[in-house]
């Protein structure tokens, strides 16, 4: 924004530079003058209108004869187009990185009640297989008990036909045996 009168002669780069990038500048400046050259520096200008261009430079030095330091033929590359597309990339990395993290903590949180739910269905399980095996062992039981009772019983209805074929016996003094039964007779 500067006229050619306004600048030449009258304003040093560090005059248009922003305090930053003034400071990168005399950073510089004593290894540019060593090295003869410096490439891609980057630089924030301040315009006429008070607005910032970002820019980077290109110099080489420039001496007399005796090697002493003249001037810098410089070149001044405006990269706000630059600029505004890694302002965009930035951008759109820190939303994909906030993006990201939302969902590891979402995959964590569903991991966790995948656990969650895997462990209570393997303490169900295991319920259920207890429970099986009690069942089955009640039911054996019960077969047994069962089993018992019938033998009980039967014992019970063949008492009084024992009873009376041992009193039979036990009151005769001669061998005895029995030929057949019928109901209740005996021959």
């Amino acid at each position: 924004g500067y006229s050619r009168d306004e600048v030449i002669g009258k304003l040093k780069i560090i005059d248009v530079l922003t305090p930053e990038s003034a400071a990168t500048f005399r950073e510089n400046f004593p290894h540019f003058l060593e090295r003869g050259w410096v490439k891609d520096l980057d630089l924030q200008l301040i315009c006429k209108d008070g607005t910032i261009l970002p820019a980077i430079a290109n110099a080489t030095v420039i001496k007399d004869a005796a090697g002493n330091f003249l001037a810098t033929r410089t070149t001044l590359f405006d990269i706000t187009e630059r600029k505004q597309a890694e302002a965009i990339l930035r951008q759109a990395n820190e939303e994909l990185e906030i993006t990201v993290a939302q969902r590891a903590a979402e995959l964590k949180q569903i991991n966790q009640q995948l656990k969650g739910e895997r462990l209570e269905r393997e303490r169900v399980e295991q319920a259920l297989r207890q429970s099986e095996e009690r069942w089955r062992l009640t039911i054996r039981g019960r077969d047994v008990y069962d089993d018992l009772r019938l033998r009980k019983q039967e014992e019970e209805a063949l008492q009084p036909s024992e009873s009376t074929l041992r009193s039979f016996f036990n009151s005769v003094s001669m061998m005895m045996g029995i030929v057949e039964l019928l109901d209740d007779d005996i021959l």
